[in-house]
């Protein structure tokens, strides 16, 4: 487009090439607005460096808005080139970077006023260049005359040029000696200031010019022996009685048109940057006099046209604003990373890590998640939640606040600004929340208005960034190797609730991975083909012959005329020395394989096979020999109860699996699918199909066929392959599904999340719960009001009949100021001292809720550390209860993992918790609450099933639960399911079939690991 015709010219510009409409002058062409300026001295102090700088940008937005646009463009550039360029390269950049004084301060609001007006300039140049298009204006560097040696003088003079009407430069006639004109006015003040030696530098040029025209020799005549070759023979005409036409014109001397033997004009060591710098441009040594971003002018060079760099350079000069890269092999390398966002990727991040780039790495998780696990680097430190959530903090408050953390955090954090680089993360957050809704995101936007606007006098390099995904994106690129964890005895670190709970509380979102659709559709198509067979009805057979010739047994081992009776079970390791008196009596005939084998219940094999070794007998008054399945009577008739096939140490599946079935109302609502109308789970954002409820939807379907009391055996084989596929996903370090034992915790823990996202009628909200304001209500109203805002991203199946809440509550001893934070439970910690004989229920809640002195508490009213004190209490209890003995005990110094098999003892009829409820349970929640159950006592549970475990480790060994018998209403009535193998027993009865204490402990490690309460009234 043209240039507006409001633009006027800056200052000193012949309006020579006038030639715009209206009689309105031309724009000086681009090539000179650009022109690198000579009038900056990178000797001079950097504080006028930046003074020139500020007045610079001042005089090109005050000539913009005269309409000025060459000269407003020209003092930007100006500004640019100092600001963006000369001061890295400054002997005093060090001080600036340490952030001495206002000179860093002063630095950063240049940069940021360049970066905002680059745009505004960049429509400015390209205004300037739709006009020299249309007026047909050349640059200034085109129109100096060309150097001339002359044999007749001395010294050597320029070829004076004169500018026609329409801007093109024509030589003088040879007739008439022009006169040398003075220097155009636009020229003057280009000299580098601080020399004072413009015109002798000139002179200096021409005589030396001189000196080489008087080596060459005499000047040759026409008719000169063409023989004698001392320069090109010019034409025989010549254009006046004393001078020779001017010579056609040439480029720089070389040894191509000279003769060898005579001396040549030397090879220039040093050529100045024309138009622009770039990586390019190289820097000269210290000892030369002009700076490295001087241009020479026109006329002290041989060579008038610009070399193709120059050109090049001249048409870009803008840069991306801000650069800290520039041509000196001096410059550090940058980590890639882009400043238009605020975001990072992961593997942008591993790219600024891999290129040796100084990142710094923020974690604001908790303290106790980032020793689980966090990126693995040198400069990764931690930066609690609860820093971060005071009021307007700023990054020197944060840098105090760190005096608790190991010294080389608070060191890390202290030098931020040397960082080329600061990346921080959460779990899971994709960005900076522009309206924060919960806590987690106020406490990413703290940190960011830290870093960026109340980081006085440490100003970053670079505007810090958030990693997209947090942790969760990072293991699904680098794998959960990549994280590394962090002793405790390393920190000093205050700890909290969660820390003091040990594995009570998980990290979120473990194994929750989202399924490829193509994942989805296979895992769909299998649950399709289990429901078809499942839902097949069954055959009934009048007599024996019918049923075998339809469904003859399949053996696994060689078939045989003499092998072992179908209905002998295979020898388990238990019994393998032992004597029967009945393997001696002959074995009567098998028939062949059949060649359909029986129908399948949904991959839920009904068929006992070899693997049932692994099993372990835990009852011995019963026969090893014959396996004997308890049959329930019903009003229908009788009914069995279903045991599970264990083929791979499935156990802590099979007994967690038992165990939930059992629990009242919860197994009920999956096994009879009621789940399906009441809980849906809506797409996320992040998400691209609807979710699927694969997990429920096994679950589901194998407590349906169990409950049906139709089949003895079952294998949960469909859940266990998905589970394993899930673990593989997710690089997580347990392995479900798989041929090694594994935890029934953290089975049990499995289950949950994934029953919890799959069930979750809010899963597409945003955030977590905000903590309430206890200081203006009672605690009970604060629980209820925390639960509401719970409820406001949660709200599943789990919600419904597991979760609880538990209140930590810390007393600083000097200003007894007392801190309450909430936080949901879905199982309760109980601690099992090593080496204890013999203890309580009773006893190892009061241990897990005991008061725990803190030495070295940050005190929000104190401002300073002081000693505290912390309690655990429960706020909220739910209708099912989950308690888990901490057994295991890990040994730092030797690696070593010990359990404790003390044998802990509580009624399992009638169990109190009202004493481990704040205030004793006695309060009364606010009227119209809808779950006033949850918080008010008399809080009276009864036990329903436990999961006992036999070994030296949680990954070894074998487990095994009890659970009450559901269909009887006798009390003392329970069934023990080892495995296949489901056997009615009485517990709590006191005759002499009670096996009660044999629950507490048996043998020399078979304890109770997992005890499972429901609430009673």
């Amino acid at each position: 487009m043209a240039a507006n015709a409001r633009y006027s010219l800056p200052p000193g510009y012949n309006n020579h090439a006038a030639n715009g409409a209206g009689g309105k002058p031309a724009l000086p062409h681009i090539d000179d607005v650009v022109a690198l300026p000579t009038d900056v001295d990178i000797k001079k102090p950097l504080k006028s460096l930046l003074e020139q700088a500020e007045m610079s940008l001042r005089q090109s937005e005050m000539s913009r808005d005269f309409n000025r646009p060459a000269l407003a463009l020209k003092d930007f550039i100006r500004a640019s080139v100092i600001t963006v360029q000369l001061v890295y390269h400054h002997k005093d950049y060090l001080l600036l970077k340490e952030g001495r004084g206002d000179l860093a301060m002063r630095h950063n609001s240049l940069m940021t006023r360049i970066k905002q007006q680059s745009d505004t300039y960049d429509q400015i140049k390209k205004d300037i260049i739709a006009d020299n298009k249309r007026t047909g204006v050349l640059p200034r560097s085109q129109k100096s005359g060309q150097l001339q040696l002359n044999g007749n003088h001395s010294s050597a003079t320029p070829t004076p040029a004169t500018t026609t009407s329409n801007g093109h430069a024509v030589t003088a006639s040879g007739k008439v000696k022009p006169k040398v004109q003075p220097k155009p006015q636009s020229l003057q003040g280009n000299a580098v200031p601080g020399h004072g030696r413009t015109s002798s530098s000139n002179n200096a040029n021409f005589d030396l010019a001189a000196r080489f025209a008087n080596l060459r020799g005499p000047q040759t005549t026409p008719g000169q022996d063409p023989r004698i070759k001392t320069h090109p023979i010019l034409p025989l005409k010549p254009a006046g009685p004393r001078d020779m036409p001017p010579s056609p014109q040439r480029s720089e001397p070389s040894a191509v048109n000279e003769v060898p033997s005579l001396p040549k004009m030397p090879d220039a060591i040093y050529h100045p940057a024309r138009g622009s710098v770039s990586s390019d441009a190289g820097r000269p040594p210290a000892t030369t006099p002009r700076g490295s971003f001087s241009r020479a002018t026109p006329t002290s060079s041989l060579n008038n046209m610009p070399s193709p760099v120059s050109a090049r350079q001249s048409m870009e000069y803008f840069p991306p604003v801000p650069s800290n890269t520039t041509g000196s092999k001096l410059s550090p390398q940058k980590p890639a990373a882009n400043d238009e966002t605020d975001t990072i990727a992961a593997e942008e991040l591993f790219q600024a890590m891999k290129q040796s780039g100084s990142v710094l790495i923020i974690d604001v998780r908790s303290r106790a998640e980032f020793d689980e696990g966090h990126i693995m680097s040198s400069s990764t430190i931690c930066v609690e939640a609860s820093i971060l959530l005071r009021d307007n903090i700023s990054a020197a408050e944060i840098t105090e606040s760190l005096v608790l953390s190991p010294n080389q955090e608070q060191s890390q954090f202290n030098r931020r600004n040397e960082y080329e680089l600061v990346v921080f993360y959460d779990q899971d957050s994709e960005e900076i929340p522009r309206s924060p809704r919960s806590s987690d995101d106020m406490v990413i936007v703290s940190l960011h208005r830290a870093l960026v606007h109340l980081n006085y006098g440490r100003d970053l390099k670079r505007p810090p960034r958030i990693l997209k995904g947090g942790l969760d994106a990072w293991v699904d690129l680098m794998g959960s190797a990549s994280l590394q964890t962090t002793s405790l005895n390393s920190s000093s670190h205050v700890p909290t609730s969660r820390a003091r709970s040990g594995t009570f509380q998980r990290r979120r979102s473990k194994y929750i991975r989202p399924l490829r659709a193509d994942e989805v559709k296979v895992w769909q198509q299998t649950l399709e083909n289990e429901d078809i067979s499942a839902n097949q009805p069954p055959e009934y057979h009048r007599s024996t012959e019918s049923f075998l010739r339809r469904f003859p047994p399949v053996l696994t081992e060689q078939e045989s005329m003499t092998s072992s009776p179908a209905t002998e079970p295979p020898p388990r390791y238990s019994s393998l020395n032992s004597i029967d008196p009945y393997t001696d009596l002959p074995s009567p005939p098998t028939r062949p394989a059949p060649s359909v084998p029986r129908l399948s219940y949904g991959s839920l094999s009904h068929t006992s096979d070899e693997a049932d070794r692994f099993e372990e007998p835990v009852a011995p008054r019963q026969s090893v020999r014959v396996k004997k399945v308890p049959e329930q009577m019903t009003g229908d008739g009788y009914r069995l109860y279903t045991g599970l096939n264990n083929p791979h140490n499935w156990c802590y599946a099979n007994s967690t699996l038992q165990s939930l079935l059992a629990s009242p109302d919860f197994g009920k609502e999956l096994s009879d699918s009621t789940w399906s109308t009441e809980y849906r789970a809506p797409k996320k954002d992040t998400e691209k199909i609807e979710h699927a409820q694969l997990m429920i939807r096994i679950v589901s379907n194998l407590f349906h066929w169990m409950s049906t009391g139709n089949l003895e055996v079952m294998k949960a084989q469909t859940l266990m392959d998905y589970s394993q596929h899930i673990c593989k996903k997710s690089r997580s370090n347990a392995q479900f599904g798989g041929t090694q034992q594994q935890d029934a915790q953290e089975f049990m823990s499995f289950l949950m999340e994934h029953l919890h996202d799959e069930t979750n009628s809010r899963r597409n909200r945003k955030g977590n719960a905000m903590q309430p304001n206890t200081k203006s209500q009672p605690l009970l109203y604060a629980a209820v009001q925390y639960w509401y805002n719970h409820l406001q991203y949660n709200e599943s199946i789990v919600d419904k009949y597991w979760r609880g809440l538990e209140l930590s509550t810390v007393k600083c001893l000097d200003c007894h100021t007392k801190t309450y934070t909430f936080s949901p439970f879905e199982w309760i910690p109980a601690p099992v001292a090593l080496g204890s004989t013999r203890q309580t229920l009773e006893q190892s809640l009061h241990q897990h809720i005991a008061n725990n002195t803190l030495d070295d508490f940050s005190c929000d009213k104190c401002r300073r550390n002081t000693r505290a004190m912390q309690s655990i209490s429960f706020a909220r209890l739910p209708p099912l209860l989950c308690v888990c003995f901490r057994r295991f005990n890990y040994n730092q110094a030797t690696g070593d993992i010990k359990k404790s098999t003390a044998p802990v003892t509580w009624d399992f009829n009638d169990f109190d918790f009202s004493p481990y409820f704040f205030e004793n349970g006695n309060g009364r929640p606010p009227p119209g609450t809808g779950d006033q159950h949850a918080y008010e006592g008399p809080f009276r549970y009864e036990c329903y099933a436990v999961i006992v475990h036999a070994g030296s480790r949680t990954d070894n060994g074998h487990y095994f639960a009890y659970v009450r018998d559901q269909s009887t209403h006798d009390p003392y009535a329970w069934l023990c399911c080892n495995d296949s193998r489901v056997t009615r027993v009485r517990i709590g009865s006191g005759d002499r079939d009670d096996i009660q204490n044999e629950v507490f402990k048996s043998g020399q490690d078979r304890v109770p690991y997992l005890v499972f309460f429901r609430r009673k009234g």
